[in-house]
């Protein structure tokens, strides 16, 4: 029974604007986020500080490793804008990602 739900579950569409209605949408969500971070980076094991995305006509985004660990790597996503106060980054996403073991 369990599996037909998972099953059935996953050709589901995740989309942001809807809250999860269970844990298996709750769980095509973290992996649907986690294909389009592999879009963006995809060797994300062997990045090592900080990596810059350009596409002509949008700001640079920005993407460091804050912190390694054998099984999850802490990510700082964001765009940094020059204010005469300093620079700002925003939004200023911190992702946790988790390695399967």
């Amino acid at each position: 029974m369990m599996v037909e739900a998972l099953a059935s579950d996953t050709n589901c569409a995740v989309s942001w604007r809807a809250r999860p209605g269970s844990f298996v949408s709750l769980m095509s969500l973290y992996e649907s986020n986690y294909i389009r971070l592999a879009w963006l980076a995809p060797r994300l094991e062997s990045i090592h500080g900080s990596l810059l995305s350009e596409v002509e006509g949008d700001c640079p985004l920005h993407l460091s490793v804050d912190e390694r660990s054998r099984y999850t790597t802490t990510l700082r996503l964001t765009y940094r804008f020059e204010e005469p106060t300093g620079v700002i980054a925003d939004p200023d996403l911190l992702i946790r990602v988790y390695h399967d073991a």
